[in-house]
């Protein structure tokens, strides 16, 4: 769990730093944001997570597939809470995305950990 912690942290650091740049600097619509900086973490998240968390031996594309319906899952969460609380009730977009990061967190950690690079031969 803590390469796990050691990688989303990381993912998660890119995620925003792309998202209030996105926001605040170039002043793109922040579900535009949020889809651009989602996904640059969602790709750096597979990298790290394929090599040095879980050191997986399955087939990458079979994998790939795998993990990005499990990160959908983060990103649609992510998603409905900017478009409610940032676009319906104006709260500050930094704010709203950050505290999706927990949920976000419980999920995929779960479903990666026991679904995406769950080893084959041992099965977890």
């Amino acid at each position: 769990m803590n390469k796990y912690i050691i990688v989303g942290s990381i993912c998660t650091v890119l995620d925003l730093l792309i998202f209030l740049f996105a926001v605040y600097i170039l002043e793109m619509n922040v579900v535009i944001s949020n889809l651009i900086s989602s996904h640059a973490g969602i790709a750096l998240s597979f990298i790290l997570n394929r090599n040095y968390t879980f050191k997986s031996n399955r087939k990458i594309i079979n994998q790939l597939i795998i993990f990005y319906l499990v990160a959908l899952t983060g990103f649609l969460f992510s998603h409905v809470c900017i478009v409610v609380f940032v676009e319906l009730y104006q709260y500050p977009a930094g704010i709203i995305k950050v505290l999706t990061y927990p949920g976000i967190f419980a999920i995929q950690y779960s479903l990666n950990k026991y679904i995406t690079f769950r080893d084959i031969k041992n099965p977890a």
